[in-house]
């Protein structure tokens, strides 16, 4: 049984998914947002760079990256079908002190992108965050985001593209000036979305599959 709003047909499908035909939810301006996930205890690093993995607290551990030290992980993030093509996607990384040291902690998020079938990945592209603890922190949860000047652009991306990412804390950077232990937890894309899906599983997206 499906229903009209505002234009759009929405309907329940065989089991119980949900069918959709018409254009964008929303307009540009009113589109809802979305986190792409990448849970830092999942990146790899097999090397001298690697994090130490250490207790965060009780049985509970994480990544943890130390001062005076360039310590990194890679990962990788896949591009929805939701995603409102052309809109920017804003990195942001949860972390936590490991104790109550304060300054700042400098953060780089390298990445590299490329659209399905046809894309390339190019050189890649840096992003530095370098959020300032001025008072005790001890495992706070912390969340830096990009601001509008360092989004990872949308312009040339595509649904079913590939961010590639290597994430790190650049503790033996001048700008670091916390002498105290962080964790890693999520490194996230907050991302607008206009659509539950797409009418297509592969480029066009925006037409039924033959």
């Amino acid at each position: 049984m499906g229903r009209v709003k505002d234009n759009k047909i929405i309907s329940l499908g065989p089991d119980h998914k949900i069918l959709i035909d018409g254009p964008a939810i929303q307009d540009n301006d009113t589109y809802g947002w979305k986190d792409n996930l990448a849970s830092l205890s999942n990146g790899r690093n097999t090397g001298g760079t690697a994090p130490t993995w250490a207790q965060f607290t009780d049985g509970i551990y994480a990544w943890r990256f130390p001062p005076s030290a360039t310590k990194e992980l890679w990962l990788n993030f896949h591009i929805n079908h939701d995603w409102a093509k052309g809109t920017d996607f804003y990195p942001h990384i949860h972390w936590a002190m490991a104790g109550s040291g304060t300054g700042v902690v400098r953060w780089g998020i390298e990445y590299t992108v490329a659209n399905r079938d046809t894309g390339v990945f190019q050189a890649s592209t840096t992003i530095i965050l370098e959020p300032e603890i001025t008072e005790d922190s001890t495992l706070r949860h912390i969340v830096t985001e990009v601001d509008d000047n360092n989004t990872i652009p949308g312009a040339d991306v595509d649904v079913d593209a590939v961010i590639m990412m290597r994430v790190y804390r650049e503790g033996d950077h001048a700008n670091d000036t916390n002498a105290g232990n962080a964790f890693g937890l999520f490194l996230d894309l907050h991302y607008q979305a206009d659509k539950f899906a797409t009418v297509g599983k592969a480029a066009d997206f925006n037409l039924p599959d033959e």
